[in-house]
């Protein structure tokens, strides 16, 4: 089994958005439905859905790419321990976004994300993850 396949199934999130500049809290829930694509060559291949939008998931040594239509963003994925993941993305030049994914158990995760231009920090983002059934 690979370290990822403990994503697999449907999943409800609640993520908490702090604007710090403004003070600002913005919450969302939404569905996350995970899958394994079979019929690939790479190490391993999912399709994410958020409620209506599909993204597909490709990685390769801990490289992710998230593709959907024209827009495309590459994650460099680092395994921590068993239970930690730490998830980086560079949004432009000045913008990156780095979020720690803390495995609780196969039915609930959690994380700390942070968004910093430059030296600054712009926001951070907390989300549960609770699964509703697997595969």
């Amino acid at each position: 089994m690979n370290f990822f396949d403990k994503f697999l199934g449907r999943w409800t999130t609640k993520k908490n958005i702090f604007i710090l500049q403004y003070n600002f809290k913005y919450t969302y829930e939404e569905q996350i439905k995970i899958i394994k694509k079979e019929d690939t060559d790479k190490l391993c291949s999912y399709t994410l859905q958020y409620n209506s939008n599909q993204f597909n998931l490709e990685c390769s040594n801990y490289l992710f790419e998230k593709k959907k239509l024209l827009l495309s963003n590459k994650y460099d994925v680092q395994k921590i321990n068993e239970s930690l993941l730490k998830i980086n993305c560079k949004l432009n030049n000045d913008i990156c976004y780095t979020e720690y994914l803390h495995f609780i158990n196969n039915n609930f995760n959690t994380s700390v994300g942070f968004i910093k231009k430059n030296r600054s920090y712009l926001a951070a983002i907390f989300t549960s993850y609770i699964k509703i059934y697997s595969k």
